[in-house]
């Protein structure tokens, strides 16, 4: 009848991870206050496979290290900016990425077949990333216009103050 009893559960947040050979692994949280008994009900559904890649929308760059994170864990991208999720879930899932100098992605809603594969690719838009600051002469300690200040391929001019804000891709 699918019902199961776990006896000796210490109090607290318990990580419970469901498995049989032809369904989709599940793991869910849940919390057990002592002497007390939680009841957790969970279904299982078949295997599926979600792949795609992660790009950047500035100029469609595969972006390698990203984080897939779904219901079931997170997964990383290849060098290529492609991911694979073997063993989620057959239905709705929602996948949300995200990289380091990257905003993180909307929610992704993907229906992946049981039994099948699915592909989401995942588009994301760079923070704006910028180094800001004055030039200054070591001397008298006057501030300095006109002066080129580079970096990552980018240039700017300190302005009338002797100011400057540089955007830097990611």
């Amino acid at each position: 009848n699918g019902a199961y009893t776990l006896a000796n559960v210490m109090p607290g947040e318990v990580l419970v991870t469901i498995s049989k050979a032809g369904y989709a692994t599940t793991s869910r949280t849940q919390a057990v206050a002592g002497g007390a008994t939680a009841t957790l009900d969970v279904a299982l559904a078949p295997p599926g496979t979600s792949t795609g890649k992660v790009i950047s929308s500035a100029d469609g760059t595969a972006i390698a290290g990203a984080i897939v994170t779904y219901s079931g864990g997170t997964t990383t991208t290849d060098a290529s900016g492609d991911y694979t999720i073997a063993g989620i879930s057959s239905g709705s899932q929602t996948l949300v990425a995200a990289a380091d100098g990257y905003n993180s992605s909307a929610d992704q809603v993907v229906n992946v077949p049981a039994n099948g594969t699915a592909t989401a690719n995942i588009t994301l838009t760079p923070k704006p990333t910028y180094l800001a600051g004055e030039v200054r002469d070591r001397n008298t300690g006057e501030t300095i216009p006109g002066v080129t200040i580079s970096a990552g391929g980018v240039s700017v001019t300190t302005d009338q103050f002797g100011r400057y804000q540089l955007f830097v891709p990611p």
